[in-house]
């Protein structure tokens, strides 16, 4: 099932109608701390999870039940080798925040598609597992799992990858 990782501003309800519209089945709420879900459950069919920052602060953890996934947030230009290395040694997933993409101007995204082809096949060498989301903080930047799909596609990314990449967070 996709779920997207959202950063909602005090729009939730708004960003739930969208995501209805596009078929997305599940959402993550990205918040700085944690927040219990229960009344915002209750107001809508799509499943709700929550994530937060742990630690550290690029990895974000995935609340709710235990094992949860644990999620580093795409470096933007590192792409050192011992990093992808660590991430598979602590069993850390990479999120592309493709927000990133969708939003820039034309002439920055020919070389954010570079940068983030580079980092899938790094990934793909060390084997790191990938996560796409769109981290949208307005409602008109959801997208829907088609379109994620096409994008990860143009990324470099195999059908099996990008099940992988779209499936399982909460």
């Amino acid at each position: 099932m996709f779920t997207d990782i959202v950063k909602p501003e005090n729009n939730e309800i708004e960003l739930f109608r969208m995501a209805e519209r596009l078929g997305v089945k599940s959402l993550a709420l990205y918040y700085e701390m944690h927040r219990d879900l229960f009344d915002l459950q209750m107001q809508t069919p799509i499943k709700l999870c929550t994530a937060g920052k742990s630690k550290a602060d690029v990895i974000v953890k995935m609340f709710g039940e235990p094992g949860r996934a644990q999620i580093m947030i795409g470096p933007e230009h590192q792409q050192k080798h011992s990093l992808y290395a660590e991430l598979s040694k602590k069993k850390i997933a990479l999120c592309f925040p493709l927000s990133s993409i969708i939003d820039s101007k034309p002439e920055k995204k020919v070389s954010l598609v570079e940068n983030f082809s580079r980092h899938i096949r790094l990934c793909r060498k060390h084997k790191v597992r990938i996560v796409a989301a769109t981290f949208a903080s307005d409602p008109y930047h959801l997208r829907s799992e088609h379109d994620i799909r096409s994008l990860l596609t143009v990324l470099g990314m195999g059908t099996r990858e990008i099940k992988e990449a779209l499936d399982g967070l909460c």
